[in-house]
């Protein structure tokens, strides 16, 4: 009997998936690859020996269908509910651009309530955030050059700070270690993805630390967020939250020589108008500490700042994954409908629009970003949603190509063939859905959701930034979904 080594099958098993999909000419054969018109469940063994490549002990789900018809193809487990992830951000994208429209953008105004007379305002001079969560230092700073030029100096009143009618929440996931600056708060003034930068140097006598709110144009530091070293050897940050100010400490073993990272800000409307404060000083206006202030001001609007378009901002948020854009997007979507409390509620009326236009089950969501492991939903229902042709105007065309290469860099597919989707990624989680467009084939929708959820949950609050395992985990998992995905290719 003849024995057959695993390498042996694994080098059988990926020269197949690999040729298959390469175009004729590579080949050296002048005939065409014959594509069945009915494929599903189309060799359970060809699955079978792709689910080896899988991460072990791991639940999988995914579906493929043929984007025009909707004919379903193939799939495992199709009604499983696992977390999407950053998946997740399409289909906020997509609620987000169908409701308030692509060229929808958001304002942040400075307003006032009293005359300015000879450079000095005889009133109060108020920042009101509109929800943008793309505010930056650098846009704070042209606010103050606008002031500037309105020739005001300084103010017999306040100046105040105020959020909007957007809710105040102090993390996406609670379960998150508070240093990860990828969970930060949400309000409706926010300024710098509600970050602060962290940067260390070792001198002879020590650390020299410093907390900037940095852009290009201008890094002030304020006096509202402090930092200190500790001598104790873990964990390596802890923060407290007073009434009016934010500490951070860091374990003086962690650092080396030079370095720097983002913290989270856990209350961002006094963050901004601290940082507005700090540039308007530099500019030569006298502004007195900001006071929050809860109760919509009145007053004329003096000067503002408007975002980018909503389409704009999509594609980027679809490009770098930020989880504060999709959570701003999500939420003022929702309030479109109504005033929103909670991302809870938010997340809830989104899935009761994307229930008015396509066929969902296996769907519980509780934020827009897919952070939180608690939301899930079945590859049927996002292949679903991916479906819709609302979807594919909206949405698609901001996708990321997908450009499956071999180790040199040749392709392994022609360009017949264009995948675009997004991914998304948590420890022991990985997704991937999205498009493949074939001109000489089908087109099709697919979504494919790893996660080992037993894995995630044993993991302590000290080694969910960084748990050994996790990388060759995602690796595996990775490897999987490119397997898939060369599969389907030759659909």
């Amino acid at each position: 009997m003849i024995k057959v080594s695993r390498r042996h099958t694994i080098s059988f098993l990926l020269a197949t998936v690999a040729s298959i999909g390469l175009p004729d000419r590579l080949l050296g054969t002048p005939k065409p690859i014959l594509r069945p018109n009915f494929v599903v469940n189309r060799s359970g063994r060809e699955i079978r020996e792709l689910l080896k490549f899988a991460p072990v002990g791991s639940d999988i789900t995914f579906v493929v269908c043929d984007t025009d018809t909707g004919e379903e193809l193939e799939n495992l487990n199709p009604l499983r509910s696992l977390p999407p992830a950053s998946v997740m951000k399409a289909i906020t994208g997509f609620y987000a651009l169908d409701i308030l429209g692509p060229e929808f953008s958001f304002q942040t105004r400075l307003m006032i309530n009293g005359p300015i007379n000879n450079g000095i305002l005889e009133g109060d001079l108020i920042l009101v955030g509109g929800g943008d969560p793309t505010l930056d230092t650098d846009a704070l700073y042209d606010l103050c050059k606008l002031l500037s030029d309105s020739n005001l100096k300084n103010l017999t009143g306040d100046f105040k700070v105020y959020s909007s009618d957007w809710p105040s929440i102090n993390s996406i996931d609670p379960d998150q270690p508070s240093h990860l600056s990828y969970n930060p708060s949400i309000s409706g003034l926010n300024l710098n993805f509600n970050r602060i930068f962290l940067e260390w140097k070792r001198k002879q006598a020590g650390y020299s630390l410093t907390l900037e709110a940095r852009g290009l144009k201008a890094r002030p530091s304020i006096d509202g967020i402090k930092v200190k070293l500790s001598d104790r050897a873990s964990p390596v940050f802890e923060y407290k939250k007073l009434q009016n100010n934010e500490s951070w400490t860091v374990a003086r073993s962690s650092l080396g020589q030079t370095g720097g990272r983002w913290l989270p800000v856990r209350n961002p409307t006094l963050y901004a108008g601290q940082v507005f404060q700090k540039l308007a000083i530099d500019a030569g206006i006298d502004l007195p500490t900001p006071t929050v202030i809860y109760s919509k001001p009145k007053g004329k609007i003096l000067v503002s700042h408007e975002s980018e378009t909503l389409k704009g901002m999509t594609k980027s948020m679809l490009k770098h994954s930020t989880n504060l854009t999709a959570e701003m997007l999500g939420v003022t979507a929702s309030s479109n409908f109504r005033p929103i409390s909670s991302l809870d509620a938010s997340s809830l009326r989104m899935v009761r629009w994307l229930e008015e236009r396509c066929s969902l089950n296996g769907v519980s969501l509780v934020d827009h970003s897919g952070l939180n492991d608690q939301s899930t939903i079945s590859a049927n229902s996002m292949v679903n949603i991916l479906r819709d042709s609302r979807m594919q105007i909206l949405i698609k065309p901001l996708l990321k190509k997908i450009p499956y290469r071999r180790k040199k860099g040749q392709k392994i597919f022609g360009d017949d063939i264009k995948i675009v989707g997004k991914t998304g990624t948590l420890h022991y989680v990985s997704a991937l859905a999205g498009y493949i467009d074939n001109t000489k084939g089908r087109n099709l929708a697919f979504a494919i959701f790893v996660s080992d959820m037993r894995k995630r949950r044993n993991l302590e609050n000290h080694q969910k930034e960084n748990p050994r395992g996790s990388t060759s985990w995602m690796n595996s998992a990775r490897y999987f979904q490119r397997l898939l995905i060369n599969r389907w290719c030759r659909f």
